[in-house]
């Protein structure tokens, strides 16, 4: 932060402005999102406007949360750092002079005194810097914001003081980025000054909330050892994915589209092969090239006609798309190739499959993308698992180039395109396999109802019933031609009508049966009891005191028997009224 500082005129003089409280103090940051995503730089200066003196310096900062509000936010720091060092040595306990801004958010914030910044503020860092700062500081500064850039509609002569220092640490703030770009410090050792403690997560310095990147590194170990372990890759491959452009384009989908493509890449889609294991079915062919055992890694591998015409629909899109959005030639030129190839082609080996009189030859760049690539695998290429040096030579190409945007936009929206070509196969096999009308599940189940009716048409006629023989006189043809409801409804009535036929055989079978059963007794009468018949033996009080044993009703008598051999209440008091 400190390198780099200049002095003109004496420090002196620049000490007396402070003391008196007419020192200028202006700052600016710089940020170009298109050749430098990851540096913000900033540009200070203490001007004494009595004698010209003035104290200036410029630096930069690597870090992936650059932005041009964190270098805004650098520069205040800067100066309220100084004004700090200033205070404590030289005892300075009256007004410092005036903060110049041109970035009013930034600026209301180093204005503010705060007590506790929270966890999850974005440039949390700086913020909780300036707090301690100017909990020790106090009131030693007002603030002004000013417009930038005055310098574009006024001319120089006519701009006033602040506005020419604003734009002098403009100047020096993208000379500093300028800087950063030619010769990168580490970013590992950056820690702002008077910083009690910084968390960094894999060499980076966190500057935010800690959750979303301490979530995907985690993620990352556990993926490392899920392809690793279980799918068979090789640490090399795993680590020249990149991951980090895979992790952007999914955050901006939806939550179902992240549960496909994390389904489609571990192989636990649903494919036939999948579900034949859930729900115990012996189909497990592709529903439109009949392959078996599809598997995931048949997506974009199926060479089924109308699939084949859609893919290639969806790799011209591709081209459409890399040859709109300012893509380096060589890329545009061989990925179409490399997908048109069907991973029967390597990317390395494009080349030989050229014809020989255009003498094609993969750039040295190129040859790197596509070893990495290679190692990769054409299969995971469409899942969104690209090679690191796209991002590279894009950034590189982008940067002078009239696109605004850079290369982390352009890999982002590259990975949604090759998606999108895996999204669209899986789309197009799920309508083919699921559509109720013409899908290959309805036409399977056509064929079985087809074969059922052709079954069931020539069932005896003395099988069904009277009432219902009526569903024979129905055309072949017709029912063949409905559709697959009407088709169910016959079969399901001749069903039932067979199964009434049956029961109604066997009712006149059983009444056949009684009825000559009948007619033999009748024709047969059975010989007249007798008591040499009897064949039981009655219990000795039955036999010699049958005299003296009360034989008990069959029924039991009703109440009403009984009640009336009782004499009527009313007879009673008519016998009382009348007692002659």
């Amino acid at each position: 932060m400190w390198s780099g500082i200049t002095l003109r005129g004496t420090f002196d003089n620049v000490l007396a402005s402070v003391r008196d409280g007419i020192a200028e103090w202006v700052t600016d940051g710089s940020f170009d999102r298109k050749r430098a995503p990851s540096i913000s730089s900033a540009g200070w200066i203490i001007f004494c406007p009595t004698t010209k003196s003035y104290l200036r310096g410029a630096f930069y900062e690597v870090s992936p949360d650059a932005s041009a509000y964190r270098g805004e936010l650098l520069g205040l720091t800067a100066l309220h750092l100084l004004a700090l060092a200033m205070k404590l040595h030289y005892n300075i306990d009256s007004k410092m002079g005036k903060i110049h801004c041109d970035n009013e958010r930034a600026l209301g914030r180093a204005s503010f005194y705060r007590r506790r910044i929270p966890p999850g503020s974005k440039h949390g860092d700086i913020l909780r810097l300036l707090r301690n700062i100017k909990n020790v500081l106090g009131h030693a500064f007002t603030y002004h914001h000013i417009y930038g850039h005055a310098d574009r509609t006024k001319r120089w002569d006519r701009l006033t003081l602040i506005e020419k220092l604003n734009c002098l640490c403009d100047g020096w703030a993208k000379g500093a980025r300028y800087e950063g770009t030619t010769a990168p410090r580490d970013a590992t050792t950056q820690v702002l000054p008077r910083e009690r403690s910084a968390v960094f997560i894999n060499g980076v310095k966190q500057t935010s909330d800690l959750a979303d990147v301490a979530r995907f590194e985690l993620g990352l170990i556990k993926a490392r050892r899920f392809y690793v372990e279980e799918l068979g890759w090789h640490d090399d491959a795993f680590d020249r994915v990149d991951w980090l452009s895979l992790d952007f384009t999914l955050s901006k989908k939806s939550k179902m589209y992240q549960i496909w493509l994390a389904k489609q890449a571990s192989s636990f889609c649903g494919t036939r092969l999948m579900t034949s294991q859930i729900f115990n079915n012996s189909d497990t062919c592709c529903p439109n090239c009949l392959r078996p055992d599809e598997r995931s890694t048949h997506l974009n591998l199926c060479l089924c006609p109308e699939r084949t015409r859609q893919f290639k629909e969806s790799v011209a899109d591709l081209q459409r798309w890399l040859d709109m959005n300012h893509t380096h030639p060589d890329i545009a030129f061989w990925v179409p190739r490399y997908l048109l190839g069907r991973n029967r082609i390597q990317f390395q080996a494009l080349p030989v499959y050229a014809p020989p009189y255009l003498r094609l030859q993969l750039t040295r760049q190129m040859q790197r993308l596509a070893e990495e690539q290679d190692s990769i695998g054409w299969i995971h290429f469409l899942e969104g698992k690209i090679s690191k040096q796209f991002y590279h030579i894009q950034q590189a190409y982008l940067a002078g180039s009239p696109s605004p945007h850079n290369g982390r936009d352009w890999v982002k929206s590259f990975i949604s395109a090759l998606l999108n070509i895996s999204h669209t196969q899986w789309l197009f096999r799920n309508i083919t396999l699921h559509d109720k009308r013409q899908g290959f599940l309805a036409t399977m189940r056509k064929k079985e109802l087809i074969a059922d009716i052709e079954k069931l048409h020539h069932t005896p006629i003395d099988d069904i019933p009277p009432e219902s023989r009526f569903l024979l006189d129905c055309e072949l043809d017709e029912l063949k031609a409905a559709d697959n409801d009407h088709q169910e409804h016959w079969i399901n009535a001749i069903l039932a009508a067979r199964k009434a036929g049956l029961r109604l055989r066997r009712l006149n079978i059983r009444l056949h049966l009684q009825s000559r059963r009948r007619r033999r007794l009748r024709s047969h009468p059975p010989p007249p009891p007798s008591f040499e018949r009897v064949t039981t033996q009655q219990p000795v009080s039955h036999t010699v005191f049958a005299d003296l044993l009360e034989i008990p009703p069959r029924t039991r008598p009703s109440e009403a028997s009984i009640e009336i051999q009782f004499a009527s209440n009313k007879r009673r008091k008519r016998r009382r009224k009348n007692p002659d």
